[in-house]
C-alpha cells in the first residue's frame, strides 16, 4: 500500500506526506480483523493531490476502519476517495466528519458503501442531500449500516422525514444520532412514526435539538408502546418542569429504557418530584443523567427519597446543580439505605466547606462499598471452573493382543472456564480491595461515556 502510495505521488508530481506514508505502512502490519486494525489520518490536511495519491493505495487496504476526520478535504477529493474505498473489501467503518464537503456527488458515492459499512460518521459536514440519500440506502434490506451519525450536518426537514421513512423499514441500525440538526417540535411527528415501526434501534442521541415540551410529549407517548429503544439522550432540548409529570408516567410502565439523559434542561425541583414518582415505579433504568437542571437543593431531597426506594439504578449524574450542604446531606444520608448505585456524580469543588466534603466523601464511600458488593455477587453467581481433564485410562492387554499402528485411547474432552464479567470500573480484586473515595470522586469518565454527555458541563442556569 505505501508503495502504491508513494508511485502515485510520483506521478502527480508531489512528495509524500510522511505521516500518510508512516500511517500506511504502519496499518499494513496490523492483521485485519484486529481491533487495532485502523488507517487514522485525523487531522492531516490532504490537498487534492495528495488525495488521488492516496486514492490509488485504498483498493488494497486490509484495514476495516479509516478515520478521514477533519483532514479539510474538498468534494472532488471526497468523490474520488469514496470510489476508491468502493473496491476495498474489508471496510467496516468510514469517518468523513468535520470536512466541508457539500455536494450532491459525495451522496452519489455514499450509496454503494452503504452495502459493506457498519458504521458512518458524517458528523459536521454540509451534505444537504444526505438525508434522502441514506433514507433510500436505510429502506434496502442489503444495507449493512448499524452506526449512523449525523450530529451537526446539513440534514434539512425534507431530508429527516426522508432519512426517517428509510428507518421505518430498516433492519440493520442499532445507533443513530441526530444532535444539533434544528429539529423541532414539528419534526418529531415523523420521529415518532419511524420509532413506531422500527424494531431494530437501540440508541437516539437528540442532543442540542430545540424539540421543546410539545415535542417530547409525543415521544413520551410512544415509549408506553414498549419501543426497542434502550437509550435515550435529550440533553439540552429545551425541556421544562411542565413535561416532567409526563415524563415520570412513561418511566413508570416502561420496561425497556436503560440509559435516558436530561441534562441541562431547567427542570426545577418541580419537576425531578415528578420524575422521582416515575422512577420508584420503574425496574429497567440503570443509567439517569439529571446534571445541570436546576434542581437545587429540594431537587437533591427528592433524589435521595428515589434512591432510598429505587433498587435499579447504578449511575446517577447530578453534577452542575447548585446544592449547598443540606442537598449533599440528603443524598449522603439516603445512600447509606442503597445498595445498587456504584456511581453517584456530584461537583469536585475545592471551595466546599469541610462538611460537604464530609457527606461527598461519604457518598463516594458508599459507591465504593457497593460496587465491591457487586463484584463479589458476581463472582459467587459466576460458574465454578471445570474440572482439569482426566488423563486417558490405561489399557493392559492380553499376552499376544497388539494394538493397530497409530491407535492411542483418547483423552477426555477439553473444557474451558467461564470468565466472570465484572461490572464496569471493577475487577476481579474489587471485592477484596477498599476503593477510595478520591477514586471515585475522580472517576466520572466511564458515566460521561456512557451518557453520551460532554464532562466539562455549561455553566447553571441560576448563575
Amino acid at each position: 500500500m505505501a508503495t502504491l502510495y508513494e508511485t502515485a505521488c510520483v506521478a502527480e508530481g508531489i512528495a509524500p506526506n510522511k505521516t500518510v506514508l508512516h500511517r500506511l505502512l504502519t496499518a499494513s502490519t496490523v492483521p485485519p480483523n484486529s481491533p487495532t486494525s485502523s488507517l487514522d489520518l485525523n487531522g492531516i490536511h490532504l490537498t487534492p493531490k495528495h488525495c488521488t495519491a492516496l486514492a490509488a493505495a485504498l483498493p488494497q487496504l486490509s484495514t476495516s476502519e479509516v478515520i478521514l476526520q477533519e483532514c479539510a478535504i474538498d468534494c472532488d477529493s471526497t468523490v474520488i476517495l469514496l470510489k476508491a474505498l468502493a473496491l476495498n473489501c474489508s471496510l467496516r467503518h468510514l469517518d468523513l466528519s468535520q470536512n466541508n464537503i457539500q455536494d450532491t456527488k459525495v451522496c452519489s458515492c455514499l450509496l454503494p458503501l452503504t452495502t459493506k459499512l457498519e458504521s458512518l460518521n458524517l458528523e459536521g459536514t454540509a451534505l444537504r442531500e444526505v438525508g434522502a440519500c441514506l433514507g433510500t440506502a436505510l429502506a434496502q434490506s442489503v444495507c449493512t449500516l448499524k452506526k449512523l451519525i449525523l450530529e451537526n450536518s446539513a440534514v434539512t426537514s425534507k431530508g429527516l422525514e426522508a432519512l426517517m421513512t428509510g428507518l421505518a423499514r430498516n433492519k440493520s441500525l442499532t445507533e443513530l444520532k441526530l444532535g444539533e440538526i434544528n429539529i423541532t417540535e414539528k419534526n418529531m411527528g415523523a420521529v415518532v412514526t419511524m420509532l413506531k415501526a422500527n424494531g431494530t434501534l437501540n440508541a437516539l442521541d437528540l442532543r442540542y435539538n430545540q424539540i421543546g415540551d410539545r415535542g417530547v410529549h409525543p415521544l413520551c407517548e410512544a415509549f408506553s408502546t414498549q419501543l426497542s429503544i434502550t437509550t435515550l439522550v435529550l440533553w439540552e432540548t429545551n425541556l421544562s418542569a411542565n413535561i416532567c409529570e409526563v415524563l415520570s408516567a412513561m418511566l413508570a410502565d416502561n420496561a425497556t429504557l436503560t440509559v435516558l439523559d436530561l441534562g441541562c434542561n431547567s427542570l426545577l425541583s418541580q419537576g425531578i418530584h415528578h420524575i422521582k414518582v416515575g422512577l420508584l415505579k420503574n425496574r429497567t433504568l440503570h443509567t439517569l443523567g439529571l446534571a445541570n437542571t436546576d434542581m437545587g437543593d429540594e431537587g437533591a431531597i427528592a433524589m435521595a427519597e428515589l434512591l432510598e426506594g429505587n433498587r435499579a439504578l447504578t449511575r446517577v449524574d447530578l453534577r452542575s446543580n447548585d446544592m449547598t450542604v443540606a442537598g449533599v446531606m440528603a443524598l449522603a444520608m439516603s445512600m447509606k439505605l442503597n445498595e445498587t448505585v456504584t456511581e453517584l456524580t456530584l461537583d469536585d469543588d475545592d471551595e466546599d466547606e469541610e462538611i460537604e466534603r464530609k457527606f461527598k466523601g461519604d457518598v463516594a464511600a458508599t459507591c465504593a462499598a457497593n460496587l465491591a458488593k457487586a463484584a463479589a455477587a458476581a463472582a459467587e453467581a459466576a460458574p465454578a471452573p471445570a474440572p482439569a481433564p482426566t488423563p486417558a485410562a490405561q489399557v493392559k492387554l492380553p499376552p499376544g493382543i497388539s494394538l493397530p499402528p497409530g491407535f492411542e485411547p483418547s483423552s477426555a474432552p477439553n473444557r474451558s472456564s467461564s470468565g466472570i464479567v465484572m461490572p464496569p470500573n471493577s475487577n476481579s480484586s474489587s471485592a477484596s480491595t477498599p476503593i477510595s473515595s478520591e477514586q471515585v470522586l475522580s472517576n466520572t469518565t466511564t458515566m460521561m461515556d456512557k451518557l453520551h454527555v460532554p464532562a466539562k458541563l455549561p455553566q447553571s442556569k441560576l448563575d
